[in-house]
């Protein structure tokens, strides 16, 4: 959980997150490339074949973040995944996954300035048998909404953050809400010269989505 007693300090250099975010997302493209081709990547997708494999599912988007029947909010139970499962990102934030494959191991994201839904790039990490590759094969949603917790402030001024996802597994087949977990990524360091955030919790995401008990 946030510890909103810590006190952090800063280097000389002021942070500029937002500009930084926009340098480093155009690098990461470039590493991506390089680094996939270089060493592969397992089940995992370029940046292009990605573009390629969630155009299909975007028409159906509003299906996805529809809300399930309230009377079908089972918290309680044990989730599952049924079927193929496709990823939806909702909030204000773009999480890179890609990144921590391409010299960003603490994660890396952009700020969209307002809430918006669409596929998630989650999509790219999942194994081949859990990723619906068609729209007809989902029957399991992902939602995974992010949100950022100032937890701290650096000596020049600059806010330090935590971020939070909230999870939730939804089985299209009953239209229920079948399970949410909250994953809290690391404290922000304490010194640093540009980064204000800790590590992103995506290998923690990966395995619980992955470690789910499957059904046909």
């Amino acid at each position: 959980m946030p510890n909103h007693s810590a006190e952090y300090a800063l280097g000389a250099q002021p942070v500029r997150h937002n500009k930084m975010l926009r340098k480093s997302k155009k690098l990461l493209l470039i590493l991506i490339s390089v680094l996939t081709l270089a060493f592969g990547c397992g089940d995992s997708l370029t940046e292009d074949e990605l573009v390629a494999q969630v155009k299909p599912f975007k028409a159906h988007l509003s299906e996805y973040t529809s809300a399930p029947d309230p009377k079908n909010i089972s918290l309680t139970e044990a989730p599952y995944i049924v079927g193929k499962v496709i990823p939806i990102r909702r909030g204000e934030y773009e999480i890179h996954w890609m990144g921590a494959r391409a010299g960003f191991p603490r994660g890396s994201y952009t700020e969209l300035g307002k809430p918006e839904d669409a596929i998630d790039e989650f999509y790219s990490e999942l194994p081949t048998e859990l990723r619906a590759r068609t729209p007809e094969e989902v029957k399991t949603v992902i939602w995974l909404e992010w949100t950022r917790n100032v937890v701290g402030r650096y000596t020049s001024g600059a806010e330090a953050h935590q971020f939070k996802c909230t999870l939730s597994v939804i089985d299209r087949t009953r239209n229920a809400m079948i399970g949410q977990k909250t994953f809290y990524g690391a404290n922000p360091p304490e010194k640093t010269s540009n980064v204000t955030f800790g590590t992103l919790p995506l290998d923690e995401i990966l395995q619980y989505v992955t470690s789910l008990p499957r059904r046909p």
